[in-house]
């Protein structure tokens, strides 16, 4: 494990202080903030507000509250407290037909439990209050919850003073704090969106390979042939699996979840290893539930896009070979081998791929960059569609990181399967969710590293 932390030097994703959104919970211990990068907070919503789509969350599950670990459950339980809150500002409300079945119209949720915060392997680590988060959908945002309120003489009367401005600042402080007061939930906080770290002048890097003798990799190739295996996750646009072929690129260094292997037996569709992942042989989709089908750009297969037998990432073209562009460099960068290049770990270092950016198709010739809803994705004529990245959702990452933390090694019973996370990403406002698990991924020997930005 030292032989990473001086080959990959780079520095860790610093996780910050606690902001409270007007609850009375018993904040706790958190890294503290650095390099001016903070939580998102509602005096902070105009810096946000351009990286949040208006309706994703992200809450924080109690460990005293274990029947949040079914969806419907906390689904049922943010109901409860956002009619409760109405109700306490307008006792009125309780006297409103249909007002619990209209505000269960506007949530869906998804629960992302975490086995080892509750079941650490090692000894003596420091409990955590959480056994896992959930994500929140409010199907119509700010705006759905706003004419929700509207039912109500009391929020009426209340709007009908305020600019448009310090009405979504409202709303946003009653979301905020009825996520926060339901019971079970520690904090909540916005899924907010990241961006890849590009290299701009990539090509003239390469020809020079600069950063391999910045590191000295030559002077640790002893050290490579005699130690182990070690697994880079790398969480970012997704990986081009068709570059594990004879004599591709990272031939042999996409980490195979053996248990999930369709040449051993597994059945396609079928979550072989119990893990609650389908088909993740080859890495996951992180930005789709787990067990659930993907409803993004139709002629990209599978449950999970880089599970299975993978996503080839250019079979539609050149135009289309950004879709995970970024991550495949990413991989090259860490563990690749060729005759024109050779990243840091070309010996004994494998990629396991993990996506956490969204993505959409776009029609050039009829919309230029607008994403097209699901439902037009079947009239997209396939020669002239395009796969675009629609940013690393936090959620993503959350989902990504919890994968990591929960695989166990396919030849060693017992152990995590990845040694390093890479998150080769820019982010500009914090998150209690993320830094919770980074923490707990540390106290199990897993390095994490990120971009310090370009």
């Amino acid at each position: 494990m030292n032989m990473y932390k001086a080959l990959l030097p780079l520095c860790f994703l610093s996780v910050l202080g606690l902001v409270s959104c007007g609850d009375e919970k018993e904040p706790y211990a958190v890294e503290q903030k650095v390099s001016g990068v903070t939580w998102p907070t509602l005096q902070s919503f105009d810096a946000w507000r351009p990286i949040w789509d208006g309706k994703s969350w992200i809450v924080a599950l109690s460990k005293e509250h274990q029947q949040l670990k079914i969806a419907r459950n906390v689904k049922s339980s943010l109901v409860e407290s956002f009619v409760n809150s109405m109700e306490r500002l307008d006792p009125q409300l309780r006297f409103q037909q249909g007002l619990r079945a209209q505000t269960s119209a506007l949530f869906s949720a998804d629960v992302i439990a975490i086995n080892e915060f509750e079941n650490p392997r090692r000894q003596g680590l420091m409990p955590l209050p959480v056994f896992g988060f959930a994500t929140v959908q409010i199907q119509s945002g700010l705006g759905g919850i706003e004419q929700l309120l509207s039912v109500s003489d009391f929020f009426t009367a209340k709007f009908k003073n305020m600019s448009i401005t310090e009405r979504s600042a409202y709303v946003l402080q009653f979301v905020w704090e009825s996520l926060e007061q339901t019971a079970g939930i520690e904090f909540a906080e916005p899924d907010l969106e990241s961006e890849v770290q590009q290299a701009d002048a990539l090509q003239a890097q390469l020809a020079g390979q600069f950063n391999t003798r910045i590191v000295g990799v030559s002077e640790l190739v002893n050290q490579m042939l005699s130690s182990g295996q070690s697994v880079v996750a790398v969480i970012d646009t997704g990986v081009d699996t068709s570059l594990d072929a004879p004599g591709a690129a990272l031939e042999g260094r996409i980490y195979k979840n053996t248990s999930e292997d369709p040449a051993a037996g597994s059945r396609e569709g079928v979550d072989d290893d119990g893990n609650g992942w389908i088909d993740d042989f080859n890495g996951i989709d992180a930005t789709i539930p787990p067990g659930e089908i993907d409803q993004g750009p139709k002629p990209i297969p599978g449950p999970n896009d880089v599970g299975g037998a993978g996503a080839i990432c250019d079979q539609f073209g050149p135009a289309t070979a950004a879709s995970c562009s970024h991550g495949t460099h990413v991989a090259g960068v860490i563990a690749g081998k060729s005759d024109r290049f050779i990243g840091v770990c070309p010996i004994n270092c494998q990629i396991l791929p993990i996506r956490a950016a969204k993505r959409c198709v776009v029609e050039e010739a009829k919309t230029g960059d607008k994403c097209l809803p699901i439902e037009e994705f079947s009239s997209i004529n396939p020669s002239t569609q395009q796969i675009k990245n629609t940013g690393i959702v936090d959620s993503g990452q959350l989902r990504g990181l919890a994968y990591v933390l929960d695989l166990e090694s396919s030849t060693s019973p017992g152990a995590l399967a990845t040694n390093v996370v890479n998150m080769s990403l820019g982010k500009y406002f914090s998150n209690r969710a993320l830094s919770l698990i980074i923490r707990r991924l540390f106290q199990n020997d897993v390095l994490v590293v990120a971009a310090a930005g370009n």
